[in-house]
C-alpha cells in the first residue's frame, strides 16, 4: 500500500515540477527571442516538450522512499536524520568540487535555509510519526536529498550548472513540502473517513 500511495505522490510532485520546467525553459526562450529580435542574426529557438523523463524519476524515488521510511524508520527517525546528513554533505561536496562557478552568499544561504527546512521538517515528523501529513513531509524531504545526492553524483561525469544551484532544490524542496503536506492531509482525512466507516459497520455486525 504504501509503494502505490507514494508512486501517486511521486507521480504529482513529478507532473508539477515537469510543468514549472517546461513553463520556466519557454520563459528563457521566449526572452532570448526578444533580446535577438533587433539584432540582424538569425537564431531559431524552440519550444520545450513535456518529456516523461522527471515524472519517471520522482514515481521511482517516492515509492521506494515511502517503502524504506514506513518499514524502516517510523521507530528510527534519528536514523533517517543522519542519512539526511550524509547524502546531503556529499552532495554539496560533489557539487562544490564539479561545479563550474564558485558558490555566492545566495548559495550559502540556501544551503543553510535548506538545511533549517530539513531539521525543521524532521522535529515534527519526530513528533507526530504516525500522522500521515508528517510521514508525506519526510517522505518529500528524503527525496529531494535523494534526487539531489543522484543529481550531483551524475555531476561528477557531465556538467549540470543549472541543476547545481542551490536555489533551484531550495525552491525544489518548499514545493514538494508544500504539495506533500496538502496530499498528506488528504491521504489522512480518507484513510480516517474510511476506518470511521469500517468501525461503524463492524459495531453495528
Amino acid at each position: 500500500m504504501m509503494l502505490a500511495i507514494g508512486a501517486i505522490n511521486g507521480l504529482l510532485v513529478g507532473l508539477i515540477a515537469e510543468a514549472a520546467r517546461i513553463r520556466y525553459l519557454n520563459y528563457e526562450m521566449s526572452e532570448a527571442a526578444r533580446e535577438y529580435a533587433p539584432t540582424a542574426w538569425a537564431v531559431d529557438f524552440i519550444d520545450a516538450y513535456w518529456q516523461p523523463l522527471l515524472p519517471l524519476i520522482c514515481v521511482i524515488t517516492f515509492a521506494a522512499v515511502s517503502y524504506i521510511i514506513q518499514r524502516y524508520f517510523l521507530s528510527y527517525s534519528k536514523r533517517l536524520l543522519f542519512i539526511w546528513l550524509l547524502l546531503g554533505g556529499i552532495a554539496v561536496a560533489a557539487g562544490y568540487i564539479m561545479s563550474t562557478a564558485n558558490p555566492n552568499v545566495l548559495s550559502y544561504f540556501c544551503l543553510l535555509t535548506f538545511a533549517i527546512i530539513s531539521y525543521a521538517v524532521y522535529r515534527l515528523w519526530e513528533n507526530r510519526v504516525q500522522t500521515f501529513s508528517m510521514i508525506w513531509l519526510a517522505v518529500g524531504t528524503t527525496s529531494v536529498i535523494a534526487i539531489a545526492f543522484g543529481v550531483q553524483l551524475v555531476g561528477l561525469f557531465h556538467y549540470w550548472p543549472e541543476l547545481r544551484g542551490s536555489p533551484l532544490w531550495l525552491l525544489g524542496l518548499l514545493g514538494v513540502i508544500g504539495t506533500n503536506f496538502i496530499y498528506g492531509s488528504v491521504v489522512q482525512f480518507v484513510f480516517d473517513r474510511w476506518f470511521s466507516r469500517w468501525y461503524t459497520q463492524a459495531s453495528v455486525a
